[in-house]
């Protein structure tokens, strides 16, 4: 296992993109701190997934930064971010008439505050964060 002590928010980010970046298109880990509640969340993780049917790929037309992909892009920088898909998350849809919810697949896009990351599991490789001040 490889430990990182970086105390700087802006490093460390650019270092856990890095270390998420090399598990490519296969499955890795990663635990973070949530910024919302301040609990840590674990999760499994790919990036590169293209058009799964179940999960809309985000888009970032919501932003006032512009329109598309690029729009989300530019959020995620400004705000220290990387989308990716959580391939443990359940999808839910609802019925018409019934309202009556059912399982629609396994998987869904979601956003990692870099600068809180504790560990990334890659391709067989550990790396631990030090705890930041």
């Amino acid at each position: 296992m490889k430990v990182i002590d970086i105390k700087d928010p802006g490093k460390r980010a650019k270092r856990a993109r890095i270390e998420m970046e090399k598990v490519g298109t296969d499955i890795g880990g990663v635990t973070f701190f949530k910024r919302s509640t301040g609990k840590v969340r674990s999760m499994a993780y790919r990036i590169g997934v293209k058009n799964p049917s179940f999960a809309k790929t985000p888009n970032g037309k919501g932003d006032k930064t512009g329109k598309g992909t690029h729009a989300r892009k530019k959020r995620d920088a400004d705000n220290l971010l990387m989308t990716v898909f959580d391939v443990n998350a359940v999808t839910h849809g609802r019925t018409v008439k019934t309202k009556r919810r059912y399982i629609v697949g396994r998987g869904a896009w979601k956003s990692i505050p870099l600068d809180t990351v504790i560990k990334v599991n890659s391709n067989g490789n550990k790396v631990l964060f030090k705890k930041y001040c």
